[in-house]
C-alpha cells in the first residue's frame, strides 16, 4: 500500500503573513508492504514554514518494520529529521518494542526509544524535554482494545 498527502495551512492573522511568518506547507509520501512474515514500511515528508514560521523548514524519514512471532509482535524504526534552519539540530531517533498477546483483545507491552539532537539542541520525546542532547523513553503497559 501507499499514499501521499499535502497540507497548506495559511496564516490566521487578519492581514495575513507577518514578515516573519509564511504559509506552513507539508508534503508526504509513504508505503507498506507485507513480505508475509514482517512488514515493512516507510514515510517521507517535507515541511516549509511549520507552524507558520518562515524558514522553519525540515525533512523527516522514517521506516519501520514489524515481525509477528507466535503470540508476540515485535517491532524496530529509525526516524531522522533534517533540520532545515539555521540551527542546523538534525535528530536521530531509534524505537524498539515488544508486544505479547494476552487474549485476541489484551496484550502487555514494552518500549524503548533513544534520540539523539546536533548542534545543542534539546531531545524531547515524552512529556519533558531533556537538559542535554539526549533522551531515552521506556515504556511499559497494558492494553485492552474494546
Amino acid at each position: 500500500s501507499s499514499g501521499m498527502g499535502y497540507q497548506l495551512r495559511k496564516c490566521t492573522g487578519v492581514t495575513g503573513c507577518t514578515a516573519t511568518q509564511d504559509d506552513d506547507k507539508l508534503f508526504a509520501i509513504g508505503g507498506g508492504y507485507n513480505f508475509g512474515p514482517a512488514k515493512l514500511a516507510a514515510v517521507f515528508t517535507s515541511e516549509k514554514n511549520a507552524k507558520n514560521v518562515k524558514g522553519n523548514d525540515a525533512d523527516v524519514f522514517h521506516v519501520m518494520v514489524q515481525v509477528p512471532k507466535d503470540v508476540w509482535l515485535l517491532s524496530a524504526g529509525y526516524q531522522q529529521l533534517n533540520d532545515k534552519t539555521r540551527l542546523n539540530q538534525d535528530v536521530r531517533q531509534y524505537n524498539l518494542s515488544a508486544l505479547y498477546f494476552l487474549s485476541k483483545r489484551t496484550s502487555i507491552y514494552g518500549a524503548f526509544s533513544h534520540q539523539k539532537v546536533d548542534n545543542g539542541g534539546k531531545a524531547g520525546m515524552a512529556l519533558t524535554t531533556s537538559s542535554d542532547s539526549k533522551q531515552n523513553v521506556f515504556a511499559l503497559g497494558l492494553r485492552h482494545t474494546f
